[in-house]
């Protein structure tokens, strides 16, 4: 668990680095798909109407049975190349959070070679949340439709609003079902393998 050596030919192997790895995507993961999955399944649920709403459930629900491969495929080709400015900028401003540290980056050279931004913690997070938000949000999303009608009812005929509705009554509704999306789309970043690599 401690060291970072991987060699077959003398059984020496050593998780450290895939372990630290694991544990930086999957953060960078669910403090993007958290918040997307929030509020893609409050919007689903509370706002968007009916027939939007069976649309958006099916893209949902399809979204989520993509296989990752698909995802890794998607960020390879696609994401990679439009992430590199941003990559960039945190790298040389946030630089010192672990997770946005990029190695071999020189940010006082403007001919630097941006290859270096391409396959970073950062990008495999932004891949794998991407990939697990469908998820949460398909768990948030049921939770959250099925708060209570007559507390809905009673916050309305209280003089609430909608988003005062939605803050008082069905989001602490929904508590469980936030952590628990989020405890399942973490289970899936921590596993996931193909879209990483």
């Amino acid at each position: 668990l401690t060291t970072e050596r991987w060699e077959p030919d003398t059984h020496d192997f050593g998780i450290a680095a895939v372990l630290t790895g694991t544990l930086l995507i999957a953060a960078v993961a669910v403090v993007v798909s958290v918040p997307l999955a929030l509020g893609t399944a409050l919007y689903i649920s509370e706002i968007a109407p009916a027939r939007l709403r069976r649309t958006l459930i099916a893209l949902v629900d399809l979204m989520a049975a993509v296989p990752s491969v698909v995802y890794g495929l998607w960020g390879l080709f696609f994401l990679q190349s439009k992430v590199i400015g941003l990559s960039r900028w945190l790298s040389t401003w946030f630089g010192w959070i672990p997770f946005l540290h990029v190695d071999g980056a020189h940010q006082d050279d403007p001919l630097a070679s941006a290859s270096v931004y391409t396959a970073s913690t950062f990008v495999a997070g932004i891949v794998v949340a991407l990939m697990v938000a469908p998820i949460q949000c398909s768990v948030m999303r049921e939770v959250f439709s099925r708060a209570p009608a007559g507390e809905r009812e009673g916050a309305y005929a209280l003089g609430s609003t909608r988003a005062g509705m939605i803050r008082s009554v069905v989001r602490p509704y929904g508590a469980a079902g936030v952590i628990g999306g989020t405890m399942l789309g973490l289970g899936r970043a921590l596993g996931e393998t193909i879209a990483v690599y």
